[in-house]
């Protein structure tokens, strides 16, 4: 079994602060791997953050995320 958390589109990009038309768009390019079990798009937590690593602009994109999530939980 497989212990891979799997994300929204939705959840995917409030994860990296971008809008879900730009997460549908990676995954028709070839940026990012989705799975559709059924009717919803899913993709991996650990996908979305490889992608985000590797790149620069995705970098600062998870830092942007990050702050904004921490401001939210305090």
């Amino acid at each position: 079994m497989s212990s891979a958390k799997f994300l929204t589109l939705a959840q995917a990009g409030e994860r990296v602060s971008t809008p879900t038309e730009t997460i549908r768009f990676w995954i028709h390019v070839g940026k990012l791997r989705a799975f559709k079990p059924g009717r919803q798009v899913l993709v991996r937590e650990d996908d979305l953050a490889a992608m985000v690593e590797a790149s620069e602009i995705g970098a600062v994109r998870e830092a942007k995320a990050k702050r904004a999530r921490k401001a939210r939980a305090a």
